[in-house]
This record gives C-alpha cells, structure tokens and sequence, in this order.
C-alpha cells in the first residue's frame, strides 16, 4: 500500500480532483474537505469508515491516515486548508443540506470556468467551511458563544480575558477550558486568528499601507504585526501582497 506525506503552502487551495479507483494510504499535515460533484469515494479516515456521496462529505483532520477508493467517472471539489478547523468537525463524515449542495455547485462552476485567484479561494472556501459547520453543528456552550460573539466584534480592541470571563458569569480559568474545548483554540489565539484573516483581506481588496493596517487592527507598532502575519502566512506582509498582486496580472 503506498505511502504518502505532502505539506501545504501557507494558504488555502481548492480545487476539482478526481480520484483513483485503487485505493491508497497516505496522510499530509494539513486538514482536508471533500465535496462530491459526481460519482462515490469510499474512505477509511483513522478507525472510521464512511462514504462521500450526493448526500455526505467528508472532513480530514491534518495528519490523519486515510485509505480511499473512487467509484468510476468520479469528481470532487477538494479544500487544502492550512488553518485550525478541526474544532468545526466533529465527526469526519458530515451530513449535506441542499444550501450546502448548492454552493458545492457554485464552487465547481466557478473551478471549471473561471480564472481561480487566492483571494476568492479562500472566501469561497471558508463560505464552505462555514455552512457544513452550521448543518452539522451541535448547540454551543452559551458563556463561549458570547465570547466568541465579542472577539468577532472587538477583534481590533485589546482583550481583557479577566473582564470578558466577568461578562461570561465564569472564571478565568473556567472560560479558558471551556473556549479551548468547543472551538478547538485558546481565546487568545482565535483573538488573533480574527486579526490576521481581517489584514489579509485587507491587504488583497485595498490600498492601504501595511502600517495603517497594522494600527487599524490594535497593533502599535508595525513589527508586531509582521511577525504574527508571517508566523501565520509564511511570509511578511508586503510580500504577501506583491505576489497575490502577480498572481492576479
């Protein structure tokens, strides 16, 4: 049985991919969503077994061993994503709604027939990620949703971890556990999380200065910014945008 282990660049790639009728084991290190277009994939993913079908999808967490087979004629549209998402999945085999079959369709329109660039990759994708969430979502915790629902609103503002568990009727220490155990991240670094994705679409959709960005996003000095954007990214700021900018030409 073959044995493969890939890496991914420092952002989220989709694409249309048709697998092979024999299977094959491999794992890569980062997580991966696939989409049924046509026909069926049978998977193994760790000591699950499942199928990705009109009805299903599937979802691999990063360093996951995974055996697959495709039906004949088969077709998929397929998220590399190199972000944590692993606390949106519950189960690796996720149940499809007919929104969700219908912005599959959108994506493989737009893959077939469109000339693909980063920018609209990663907004279609993370519309993708977000939706299955949704459909597959059990309730949240309430004192973490409330959380959450602040650092989605106030990402640009210090945070006061002490004040927010105050607001959340819980401790600390007791916020920390329970944020950490439902999505996945600590407070903190989904805090920061929501920074980089507002500077990288910033980035992609303006023309502001890297700097103005940085202070636009709380940060006081510029270097700060840099090295948070390239420990995420790969790669600084400016650099960033110059090659989304050639690779849109």
């Amino acid at each position: 049985m073959l044995m493969i282990s890939t890496t991914l660049p420092f952002f989220n790639t989709m694409e249309l991919r048709s697998y092979q009728i024999d299977s094959l084991q491999h794992s890569h290190d980062y997580a991966q969503l696939v989409l049924p277009v046509k026909g069926v994939l049978d998977l193994e993913i760790g000591p699950h077994s499942g199928m990705v079908n009109q009805d299903t999808a599937a979802f691999i967490a990063a360093g996951e061993k995974h055996c697959f087979s495709g039906s004949n004629n088969n077709l998929f549209v397929v998220l590399d994503i190199n972000t944590p998402v692993e606390h949106l999945f519950k189960s690796p085999f996720c149940s499809l709604s007919a929104s969700d079959r219908k912005l599959i369709s959108f994506t493989q329109t737009y893959l077939s027939h469109s000339l693909v660039d980063h920018v609209t990759q990663n907004i279609i994708s993370r519309l993708l990620l977000k939706t299955l969430a949704q459909t597959n979502a059990s309730p949240i915790d309430t004192p973490v949703l409330k959380a959450k629902n602040w650092l989605d609103t106030h990402f640009t503002q210090p945070i006061n971890i002490n004040h927010l568990a105050k607001q959340c009727y819980l401790s600390a220490s007791q916020l920390q556990r329970r944020f950490k155990k439902v999505m996945g991240c600590t407070l903190a670094d989904y805090w920061r999380n929501k920074k980089m994705e507002h500077a990288e679409y910033l980035l992609a959709t303006s023309t502001l200065s890297i700097e103005h960005i940085a202070f636009s996003l709380g940060y006081e000095h510029l270097s700060t910014f840099t090295r948070f954007f390239t420990q995420q990214y790969g790669e600084p700021p400016s650099k960033w945008r110059l090659n989304l900018n050639n690779a849109s030409k």
